[in-house]
């Protein structure tokens, strides 16, 4: 389903004689999504997604479908000396047709100005019965050169390629001592260090220091913007392991910018984190709708199937991201794992000599080797892999990730004393996919070990109460009239029994809240207060009845338990397998012996 409050920013050209100024043209594009995203009622493609695309030459259909908007602006601008003109168009993506132009020229140091305008002026014209968030009409003028570097330093984070991070850092360190209360590059330098960091490039103590004195000066300045919330939040889950303080700042995050794509991917992290699945699936797919070509969102979603088991899943969301963000190496690094679990050993050397090319990969192939060799019982190639990074280890030459895939090594050569031992290295030097020690499935065989629980207990990190976790019900009693609650009645009879929109793996809240023509807040409090019921146990439920009713039908009788599951909208192994447990009070294997799709053991 296409809101039609969304819209999508497409890259700005530059059509005058200074052609190649890629990152000011990229850089006003990025201004003009982060102005359009302060209005709450916009859902906003990110910059990222929205770069895939050119008015010029490609069927605007084609771009509705793709980035499922029903709005879209394209503009150009041009640079002559100290003077950029500027015209941008909005335009509807069902027919085609023109529903604004705009057209400014300004000298270079007011074009932050400029932004706040055209926002303003494409808001009013998309939703002109809706008062538009207040625009700040003091707003300073940043140094010139000061935002040339910014928009240099942003290009390079933009490309997720480690190999570029001390040029990347250095314009955002000239940006800012250029004009020192310009935040844009104070809030890109703290997602540096977070990012950096979490993959061992930079120290963390480092980071967390230079992180909380860019935040208490950009909070000194009075810069009260969703990305100081945001850096807070990725400080605390990356750097501290605080999910659950983390967790409040995102949400304050979301507050002040409700299609900040980035911050709801951290938001299904937290989550996914605290083993609050099926949440966590769900904000992260509706980062997926304003993202979908987003450098991260595809990859998060497969590592949290991945985490919980679902590897087939897994392997379709992270070679989409492969795709997306090519020299990223956090992908390579699942992949890997992917095929190992799956003994893909074949597809473990095309994957590696097909890699090789990419910044940083090479280094890592030795480890890859030993994890294929571990998981294919290959004790004599794995074990030199082990004692060469032990060595390293021994004189502080690792980088902090390696101590999880040692430890993966070692469980699979069934080397419990040294499994522990690395385990309890990756939590004390805060790898980061130690995060996820609670919900990954990896460490299965260890679960009834006493040393293992307790270095789990000792991580810091809360245990979840359980996979389903929610939090208590916001509304005790409806407020809404019996009016409004039997259009909500109807309107929701007509969704889910005559569209079957439970089926849609990706259905959020707030698609739901539209099709039934309410606010997310009014359906909220109708299936708390009404039906007692949050949205993903209401949306489960009709998933499950979906389920059982298909499951002794001789039509599909060809499916799998779980295809079955996944035809009838779970969007995971593990939120199935709960749900259904947590209802029907057994298995579904158990329940469904005596029918066709009852699999015995093998």
């Amino acid at each position: 389903m296409i809101s039609r409050y969304s819209i999508a920013v497409l890259p700005f050209t530059e059509t005058g004689p200074e052609r190649d100024q890629t990152f000011l043209s990229d850089g006003f594009t990025m201004e003009i999504i982060h102005a359009l995203s302060r209005y709450s009622f916009l859902h906003v493609t990110s910059r990222y997604s929205s770069s895939k695309f050119s008015a010029a030459g490609t069927d605007i259909l084609y771009i509705r479908n793709k980035l499922q908007v029903a709005w879209m602006v394209d503009g150009n601008l041009s640079t002559s000396e100290d003077v950029v003109s500027i015209t941008a168009q909005l335009i509807r993506t069902d027919d085609g047709s023109l529903a604004g132009s705009f057209r400014e020229v300004v000298e270079f140091s007011k074009l932050t100005e400029i932004q706040d305008i055209f926002a303003s002026s494409i808001a009013l014209q998309i939703k002109s019965n809706v008062e538009p968030a207040p625009i700040s009409q003091n707003r300073r003028s940043v140094h010139p050169e000061a935002m040339e570097e910014y928009m240099k330093g942003q290009y390079f984070l933009n490309q997720l390629d480690s190999s570029q991070w001390r040029a990347m850092m250095q314009h955002f360190e000239r940006s800012i001592s250029l004009d020192p209360t310009y935040s844009r590059p104070m809030v890109a330098l703290c997602h540096s260090y977070a990012w950096l960091s979490s993959i061992g490039v930079v120290d963390p103590v480092k980071a967390r220091k230079e992180i909380d004195r860019l935040v208490s000066l950009i909070f000194t300045q009075n810069h009260q913007i969703s990305d100081v919330y945001q850096l807070q939040a990725e400080k605390q889950f990356w750097i501290e392991w605080k999910p659950v303080q983390a967790l409040e700042n995102i949400l304050t995050a979301l507050e002040l910018n409700p299609s900040n794509s980035s911050a709801l991917v951290m938001k299904g992290l937290i989550l996914a984190s605290m083993g609050r699945i099926d949440e966590s699936l769900n904000v992260l797919f509706q980062a997926e709708r304003l993202d979908p070509y987003g450098e991260n969102v595809k990859y998060c979603i497969g590592v949290v199937h991945r985490y919980t088991g679902d590897f087939d899943k897994a392997y379709e969301y992270i070679t989409q991201s492969l795709e997306i963000s090519p020299n990223w190496l956090a992908p390579y690094f699942s992949m890997m794992e992917v095929l190992c679990i799956q003994h893909q050993f074949g597809e473990v050397e095309k994957f590696i000599e097909k890699s090789r090319s990419v910044p940083g990969f090479a280094e890592m192939i030795p480890v890859f080797r030993g994890l294929a060799a571990a998981y294919a019982a290959k004790k004599e190639e794995a074990l030199p892999v082990v004692k060469s990074f032990t060595n390293s280890s021994q004189k502080g030459a690792i980088i902090a990730p390696l101590y999880y895939y040692l430890g993966l090594i070692c469980l699979h050569l069934e080397l419990k004393v040294e499994t522990i031992h690395w385990i309890k290295k990756g939590l004390q030097f805060r790898a980061s996919p130690f995060l996820f020690i609670h919900i990954d499935s990896t460490w299965e065989p260890l679960q009834t070990d006493l040393q293992f629980i307790e270095l789990k207990q000792r991580s810091g990190l809360p245990e979840p109460l359980s996979i389903t976790y929610r939090p208590p019900a916001k509304y005790q009693k409806s407020r809404l009239s019996s009016e409004l609650v039997r259009n909500i009645q109807h309107n929701l009879k007509e969704a889910l029994e005559e569209k079957q929109v439970f089926m849609d793996p990706k259905l959020s809240l707030a698609d739901l809240a539209e099709m039934c023509n309410v606010s997310v807040n009014q359906l909220s409090q109708y299936l708390n207060g009404n039906l007692a019921k949050n949205f993903y146990d209401f949306i489960n439920r009709n998933r499950l009845d979906h389920f059982l009713g298909n499951a002794r039908k001789h039509e599909f009788k060809t499916l799998s338990i779980l295809g079955l599951a996944y035809e009838s909208g779970f969007n995971s192994k593990t939120t199935f397998n709960t749900y259904f447990n947590k209802e029907i009070k057994m298995t579904p294997r158990e329940f469904l012996k005596g029918t066709d799709h009852y699999i015995p053991d093998k």
